[in-house]
């Protein structure tokens, strides 16, 4: 993944002009704290952790469940963490204008 300004960079370096570059995660009063829903959802993520914890240990769910459960709570967990610090956002928009 790459940062923001190294987008516009890799844009630029392709001879795109730069139109807009804008985090409406921040700049927008509706988007605000983009990440509060996912960390409000953490006690159901415990929940449904015991539950295909349990249907694992019974050999109930299909191999490899747990293993993606657990991949996807972490990533929920990183971007929550990534939105709290700010050093993520999943609403960075690049506008670039193509060359004549």
């Amino acid at each position: 993944m790459r940062t923001y300004k190294q987008a516009e960079e890799a844009g630029k370096a392709v001879g795109f002009k730069l139109v807009t570059s804008l985090d409406l995660a921040t700049s927008s009063k509706v988007a605000d704290g983009w990440w509060k829903r996912l960390d409000e959802l953490a006690w159901q993520n415990e929940v449904s952790h015991v539950v295909v914890s349990t249907l694992d240990t019974f050999y109930l769910a299909p191999k490899g469940l747990k293993q993606v459960h657990n991949m996807l709570r972490n990533v929920a967990r990183s971007l929550v963490a990534g939105g709290k610090t700010g050093v993520f956002s999943p609403m960075h928009m690049l506008v670039f204008q193509k060359p004549q």
